[in-house]
This record gives structure tokens, C-alpha cells and sequence, in this order.
């Protein structure tokens, strides 16, 4: 038989033998039954191109029953290798071989296309109303892998039709959803694996396509179906839907509207350039109708604010010291700020208030897959008018700086240089800073934390135009003007890395002329530009205080230690994920030479002379959003099979993050809610590491832990507030953190001057709304209370016990 697999069910009522395996001499794991091989359809690789056969290990030990017996009670997918010699293992031995094999998996995951479609199987009814993007996080899902490009369907058509009719009773529901990017693929299978799906970064295009087609054709509606999902056509074919899960299979068919909904945005420079309240009116037509909030006057909070009796200590003393005796002897210098930190979009609500308007992040939550749990920040914290209590309260903790952020649109509705400033929204956070500096919590300054004028992006396309070099400086000059003497910290942008992927979030639809998906994190990268020349600005108007960009990710560690390919692929993470914006402005004045050696300029543009001496020096210290370090991988053909390969699935950056070590799958860290968990961890372990690596890169006299914090599993499943305010594994997180700062000050010598929890309060956490809490203090979002957790009260002893007056 030639390589390629098949997908075997077994008879009705039988179990799975779980004593018997078979495996070949690669270690690949194939569930098979001791008696009889029932096969449905097998294919070999000239029918689908990439093989999957390693998915097999997603099937081990799953048991299917039936309540009516009368329906395959365990399935698996078979690897046929005609080279293959099989023989019998025992499961004890093939348990102890576990973690190679799921390395592999992921391995042999991380060189699919970057189309690869998944067929999600799932309870329930299908979530259509949702635009496909809620999965029930307590069923095992299983996946199965399609070439969606380079398959034919007519090839595939046979082999889905035969599933189906295998089937054709299943109760639930099934769908396509299409990985954006590589590490989706590797999450996806981490998901499988741990019973749950990624929520929080996986985007739906063309759902059904492949499945519906297929269906329709055992049903004799195959073209109409067909023309129906290229045309847009609000055509209803039946399509099969089935669930598999740990406990149960159970058929059924359902009516599925073919394709997912897709975000509608006018065609960039279609806008005219109307500033006035009609204008105004217009662009927020593009929004949609915003909620107003409950009141719209300032609120006055009863001070002092008195703190909560602290909670009882979490663990005997033995086991882990009190906040305040983790390192006793060691103090943060003098002048240290014991920051939180908040952005405008997440808290502030209020947003069609005073003159502000619209940004693409008010857009963007009211598109299809936009946010995972269909909220947006219209009112959420409503900080706009809260702000007082809010500094009062953190204030009393102890908290002695505040780092946020400033709406461009508050400023400029209309976004541009020659557009009219809104003087409510500069009186606003003048207010602001004012009763910072009353309260004494000293307030920082971020120019732009992601929310780009919706205007901006309108006339054209935002950060992916040179264009907005020119409207941010405008705007950056003047914030200078209106704050300067009270503001002594400064951010030009906010985690640059994110602003192609998170501001340009539909790059089919608001992307700049002559731009496409692939150049378009890199256009955005060059408009590093626009930092430096606010920089520029800064320095001529004589702007007091100090003034840098805050960078996100790490360096990371290798996968596999003793693998050249791995060492190399941190290199290229380091460079792509952080010297992309550091080496220009503290090291070179130019981007990363691996990055000139593998981007051509097409992509990658490149500095001028005169670019390249304003870039660098235009930092006076360096910030890092320190959440988490993680492993770097090479891909799994080799550095050099990629790196020389434009159409490889990794290419150009030719690495992968993994989340565990490569010698038994022992996590990097433990996990965040299920929301987070594809991109943070808890790595306290490897921070010194982490900030070594950064000050040996990237050396600089000061530094900041720009933003740092954690979100609690499970915390907005909890409704009972003494389990909310429980928040351990954050308490853990910022104490564990914290103990190594104090040892990278004092024994690594690290510049480190101050660090800003992440979060304030409970906000808006972009595509994941507001189901994701970071913060360390609760909200209630209908009665807009605030309640401190147990992680509040634990910096707050923290730092009163380490910090010098």
C-alpha cells in the first residue's frame, strides 16, 4: 500500500484496547483493533500533499460510546508507510515515549501551510450568530488537517462523503476555520491536547467551504453551494455535523450558512476629509451605534480610600516568605517607581464623548470574529469620568506612578496635522495629570497604545502609510506643548511589534495602496520613524523629562540546547521581535542585518542616511513589556531549508516559540486562563536571564519594566467574589517576578528603575474583550465597582517593605 492514511471506526459497542498498539520504528503512535482493520478511506500523499500522519497521537486512548450501541464506539487514523515495519508495544512503554512523540507532532505541525484549514469537531449548536468564534473549552477536539490551496476538492469530496455517511446520525456541529499564522498551528495542536481551543487569536475565513461542498455534493446541491460561498450569496445548504468527544458520539445534520461574515470598511481614500460635525458623524458611521455611558460627569471619591484588612498568608512560611520578607536585606533605588499601567481604549469608555473620535479599535469590536466574546470598551471601566477614584485607590496601595495612555482621537478626531484639535479632550487629561500629581502617583505618558484614529486608516491605511510619520508628529508636539513641566516620563509607542498585527487587524480591507498582507508588518515597522521624529520634535521644543518607546517579547532560550539551528533561531526571534525597532535606535541605526539579508526591500524598506541619524540615540532609556520568556525553536527542516525558501511556511523569521522544554514537555511556565494561554506564561525562572540578555544586546544606563502581569485562569467563569479576589497564580507571578528584580538589581547589575503592573484594574483586552481580567483589582462592569484582589494587597506589602523613601 502506498504512505498515506486512513481513518478506521470500530464496530458498534466495541472498546478501545487499550493494552494493544502498534507503532513503527519512528515512534509513531497508531490506535488499531487486535481483530479486524475497518477502513473508511485512505489517500495517498499525490492526493494530499501534506501528510498528517502524526495526528494519529490526538486519537491515543480516546473512547467513543454510544447510549443506543449502535454506532462506532472509538475511532483512529491510521499511518500507512509502505516501508513501515509495525509491531506490538506495550501502552505502559509507548506512555514513557510521550513526550518525544508529541514533540514530533508539533514539530511535523509547524511545517504545514500557513492555510491549512482545521475541521473543528465540537458540541453544541453551531454558533453561526457568533461568526464562528466561541468553542467549548471542556470537550476534547480533535482536529484534522486539509491543504486548502493545493488540494483538489474533487479529490477530497470521496473521502469527506464516506465520513459522513459513517456518521450521518452525529449530533453537533462541524467546521473549518483557517490558521493565520504559523504559531496558530502549533497552539492548535496544544489545544487539542489539553481538551480545549484557542479563543483568542485563531481568525474564520471561508468556514464550510471545503465541508459544505462536499455534503452538498451527496445531496445533488454541490454547484449551487459552490457558487453560493464564492458569490457571497446568502445560500443555506445542509452540511453533516459531528461531535467527538472523550464520552460520546452522537450524528445529526443541521442547516449551515456556508461562509463566515467578513468586516466591512470603506475602500482607503474614499473618505473625504471632512472636519466637520457632519464629517465627525460620518466616520463614526462606520462604527455603528455606540452604547452611552450611565452618567457623564466626573466623579468626586470619598477620600482616603481605606484598604481592605489584609488577606491571610497563602502558604506556611516555610514553604513561601510574606510579600514583604521575600529578600528583606534588599531595597529598589532610590526614586524607583512602583508603577501600574493602563491603556486608553482598555479603560477609559466614554468613547463618542466631548468631541473624541472614532479608532479602529471601536471598529474592530463590532466586526465579525473582532472580539472572542462580542463586547467592545464602549463604557468599560469608564475611567473618563472614574479616574479620581481610580487614582485614589492606588494611591493608597502605594503605588507611586500611573502609566497611561492618551487617545490620538481625543485629541485629533480627524487625526491629521490639518485637522482641528479637540480642547475638551486636551482639558480632560490635563485634569488627569493634575490630580495625579496632587495625589502623588506620578503619571507617565504614552502618546499611542494601539487605538489609531479610525480616520487616519480611512484616508490612508494608517500605519501602513508614510503618511502617518507626519500626522504623529503633529499630534506628539502638541501633547508636548500642552503637558510639558508635569509630565517627566515620556512613551512615544507602545509594544511597536504590535501595531501591524493589532492595528492593521483587517489587512484585507484597510491596508494602504501598493501594501499588502505580507509587506504590511513591515511598513508598519519603518514607520519606527515616526517615534524618532517625535523624538526630534521633543528635543527642539526643549521638552523636559525623558522619552523612549516601549519594546515587547524577549530573546528567548533555545529549544534543544546542543542544536546549532536552535541557538541561531533565537538570534533571528531576537532580531526580528525586538532589534527590528532596538537596534535602530540604540545600537545602529539600522535593522538587523538578518533582517536585510533575508528581506528584500519590497518588503523591508529601507533607512535613508538621514533616517539612520535621527533613529539613533532617540531613546534615553530602554522598556520592555517583560511578561514572559519562552524556547525557541528552528523549524523542523533545518534554518538553512527555510531561511532560503520564501514560500516556507516560516520564512521569513524561521523560528517558532515553544511553550515547553524539549527533554520530558515540562511547561515553560505555569498557564494563564485559557483566553492567554497561547502566547503567556509564568517564567520567573528565566527572567534574570532574559534582562541580561537584553542589557548585553541593547546596552543601556536606565531601564523599565514597562509592563508585566498575568491573567488568572478561569477568573471570569467565577462569579462568587471572595474566589475572584483569590487571585493566586497572579500573586505568585508579580511575587516571583519581583524577588528576581531585586536580584537582578543587586547581583546582575541591571539598570532597572521602576515597573508597572499589568493591570491597573480589570479592562478591555483587545480581541479578547473584556472575559480576559489582568488586573489586580476587580470590576464589576455593570455596577462599575472596584474591588482590590489579593494580588493588590501583595504589591502594595511588597512594596512598602522595599522601597526606599
Amino acid at each position: 500500500m502506498p504512505p498515506g492514511f486512513l481513518i478506521v471506526f470500530s464496530e458498534p459497542g466495541e472498546q478501545v484496547p487499550l493494552d494493544e498498539y502498534h507503532g513503527d520504528p519512528n515512534g509513531r503512535l497508531l490506535l488499531q483493533h487486535p481483530d479486524r482493520d475497518i477502513a473508511i478511506d485512505w489517500y495517498n500523499n499525490e492526493h494530499i500533499p501534506i501528510r498528517l500522519n502524526h495526528l494519529s497521537s490526538f486519537l491515543t486512548g480516546a473512547r467513543f460510546t454510544a447510549s443506543d450501541g449502535s454506532k462506532p464506539s472509538w475511532v483512529a487514523l491510521y499511518d500507512v508507510d509502505d516501508t513501515a515495519t509495525f509491531k506490538h508495544e506495550s501502552y505502559t512503554s509507548l506512555r514513557a515515549n510521550r513526550s518525544a512523540r508529541e514533540k514530533d507532532v508539533i514539530q511535523r505541525l509547524e511545517v504545514l501551510d500557513r492555510r491549512t484549514c482545521e475541521l473543528v469537531f465540537d458540541s453544541g449548536e453551531s454558533p453561526l450568530t457568533s461568526s464562528l468564534k466561541v468553542i467549548n473549552p471542556t470537550k476534547t477536539i480533535i482536529t484534522h488537517g486539509i491543504n486548502s490551496e493545493s488540494s483538489d476538492d474533487q479529490d477530497l469530496r470521496p473521502w469527506a462523503t464516506k465520513l459522513c455517511q459513517s456518521m450521518e446520525q452525529a449530533e453537533g456541529w462541524v467546521r473549518t476555520r483557517t490558521f493565520k499564522c504559523i504559531d496558530n498551528l502549533r497552539t492548535g495542536y496544544q489545544s487539542v491536547k489539553h481538551g480545549r481551543a484557542n479563543r483568542s487569536k485563531i481568525h474564520c475565513r471561508s468556514c464550510f467551504i471545503h465541508f459544505t461542498n462536499i455534503w452538498a455534493s451527496a445531496t445533488g446541491s454541490a454547484q449551487q453551494t459552490t457558487d453560493a460561498i464564492h458569490s457571497g450569496s446568502p445560500a443555506s445548504p445542509t452540511s453533516v455535523s459531528l461531535l467527538l468527544t472523550t464520552d460520546s458520539i452522537t450524528p445529526h445534520t443541521t442547516g449551515v450558512t456556508p461562509a463566515a461574515p467578513t468586516a466591512s470598511f470603506p475602500p482607503i481614500g474614499s473618505v473625504p476629509r471632512d472636519f466637520s460635525p457632519d464629517g465627525l458623524a460620518k466616520l463614526w458611521d462606520v462604527v455603528g451605534p455606540v452604547e452611552a455611558p450611565p452618567f457623564t460627569t466626573t466623579r468626586i471619591p470619598n477620600t482616603p480610600i481605606v484598604l481592605p484588612s489584609p488577606p491571610p498568608a497563602l502558604y506556611p512560611s516555610w514553604f513561601a516568605p510574606s510579600p514583604q520578607d521575600i529578600f528583606p536585606a534588599l531595597k529598589l533605588p532610590k526614586g524607583f517607581k512602583f508603577g501600574v499601567a493602563t491603556a486608553a481604549y482598555q479603560v477609559e469608555g466614554a468613547v463618542k464623548n466631548e468631541g473624541k473620535g472614532p479608532t479602529m479599535w471601536d471598529w474592530n469590536s463590532r466586526q465579525p470574529g473582532g472580539v472572542v466574546d462580542n463586547t467592545t470598551a464602549d463604557i468599560v471601566d469608564l475611567q473618563y469620568y472614574l479616574y479620581k477614584e481610580d487614582v485614589a485607590r492606588v494611591a493608597a496601595l502605594g503605588v507611586n506612578a500611573h502609566s497611561f495612555s492618551v487617545s490620538w482621537a481625543r485629541i485629533f478626531p480627524f487625526g491629521t496635522a490639518d485637522s482641528p484639535v479637540n480642547q475638551a479632550g486636551l482639558k480632560h487629561y490635563s485634569d488627569l495629570i493634575d490630580y495625579h500629581i496632587q495625589s502623588g502617583v506620578e503619571p507617565v505618558l504614552t502618546l499611542f497604545h494601539w487605538d489609531t484614529p479610525l480616520a487616519l486608516q480611512a484616508y490612508y491605511g494608517g500605519f501602513t502609510s508614510p503618511k502617518i510619520v507626519d500626522d504623529f508628529v503633529n499630534y506628539a508636539k502638541t501633547v508636548f506643548k500642552a503637558y510639558n513641566g508635569r509630565i517627566k516620563t515620556w512613551y512615544s509607542l507602545s509594544s511597536i511589534r504590535h501595531i501591524a498585527p493589532l492595528i492593521q487587524l483587517r489587512l484585507d480591507v484597510s491596508l494602504a495602496p501598493g501594501v499588502n498582507s505580507s509587506t504590511a508588518p513591515y511598513q508598519c515597522a519603518y514607520n519606527l520613524r515616526a517615534h524618532s521624529g517625535a523624538v526630534k520634535a521633543f528635543r527642539e521644543m526643549k521638552i523636559q523629562g525623558e522619552i523612549a518607546f516601549k519594546n515587547d517579547d524577549f530573546v528567548g532560550i533555545p529549544w534543544r540546547m546542543n542544536t546549532t539551528d536552535d541557538t541561531a533561531a533565537v538570534e533571528r526571534h531576537a532580531s526580528f521581535r525586538i532589534g527590528s525597532f532596538s537596534d535602530p535606535v540604540y545600537k545602529t541605526g539600522d535593522w538587523p542585518k538578518l533582517m536585510t539579508d533575508t528581506l528584500p526591500p519590497s518588503y523591508l524598506p529601507r533607512f535613508t542616511e538621514e533616517e539612520r541619524k535621527d533613529l539613533l540615540g532617540s531613546a534615553d532609556f530602554f522598556a520592555i513589556d517583560a511578561y514572559r520568556t519562552q524556547f525557541i525553536s528552528a523549524p523542523l527542516d533545518g534554518l538553512a531549508s527555510c531561511v532560503s525558501n520564501t514560500s516556507h511556511p516560516l520564512w521569513p523569521e524561521c523560528h517558532t516559540v515553544v511553550l515547553f522544554d524539549s527533554n520530558a514537555g515540562w511547561a515553560a511556565g505555569p498557564s494563564p486562563d485559557p483566553l492567554s494561554d497561547d502566547w503567556l506564561q509564568a517564567t520567573p525562572n528565566t527572567l534574570r536571564e532574559s534582562l541580561r540578555a537584553l542589557q548585553t544586546r541593547w546596552p543601556t544606563k536606565k531601564m523599565y519594566i514597562s509592563e508585566f502581569g498575568f491573567v488568572e485562569p478561569f477568573e471570569s467563569a467565577r462569579t462568587e467574589l471572595f474566589r475572584i479576589t483569590e487571585d493566586v497564580t497572579r500573586t505568585n507571578y508579580f511575587m516571583t517576578y519581583l524577588g528576581e528584580i531585586l536580584q537582578s538589581i543587586h547581583t546582575d547589575g541591571i539598570p532597572i528603575a521602576g515597573t508597572f503592573s499589568w493591570a491597573m484594574l480589570d479592562n478591555a483586552e483587545w480581541n479578547s474583550g473584556l472575559s480576559a481580567r489582568f488586573g489586580i483589582q476587580y470590576v464589576n462592569y455593570t455596577t462599575l465597582e472596584r474591588v482590590y484582589k489579593r494580588s493588590a494587597i501583595s504589591l502594595s506589602q511588597f512594596f512598602k517593605a522595599h522601597l526606599q523613601n
